[in-house]
């Protein structure tokens, strides 16, 4: 008798372990389905914008959007370029918003410029290669 019962919690045991694992195989499978249709979206996206009419912009340094503005008016023709706007403190305020709190301030600023660009219809947002100590610079532009 304590041999039966002994063998019947092993198939029981044996039977959660399994249905355990197939659980786990499918939030697997459904994390991967997951992960393709995000691949699947950000390239729809990308299409998206090749077919659109291209509204560049980038963060506002000071004068240097003068420069930046001008050189790519005329080396990216097929661009429209939207002029970013002033740094005011409704930037640092949305910068602030989005952004971790440990991070640099300049981060902040340049991230409340894009948010304002693609307020204001950018569709395309240019980073120049600096480094921010934390590399959130490039995080950023995905």
């Amino acid at each position: 008798m304590a041999k039966q019962e002994k063998n019947i919690k092993q198939k029981k045991d044996m039977e959660q372990e399994k249905n355990m694992e197939q659980e786990k195989n499918m939030e697997q499978k459904k994390d991967m389905e997951k992960e393709k249709l995000m691949k699947q979206e950000k390239a729809m996206k990308r299409k998206k914008v090749s077919k659109e009419k291209k509204i560049m912009s980038f963060p506002h340094m000071g004068n240097y959007h003068v420069a930046i503005e001008f050189l790519i008016r005329h080396v990216l023709e097929n661009y429209q370029v939207l002029t970013p706007p002033p740094t005011t403190k409704k930037t640092l305020e949305l910068g602030t918003k989005y952004s971790p709190e440990f991070v640099c301030v300049p981060f902040k600023y340049n991230l409340g410029n894009y948010l304002e660009a693609l307020e204001q219809g950018a569709n395309v947002l240019v980073q120049s290669g600096g480094g921010c100590r934390f590399g959130y610079y490039g995080e950023i532009q995905e």
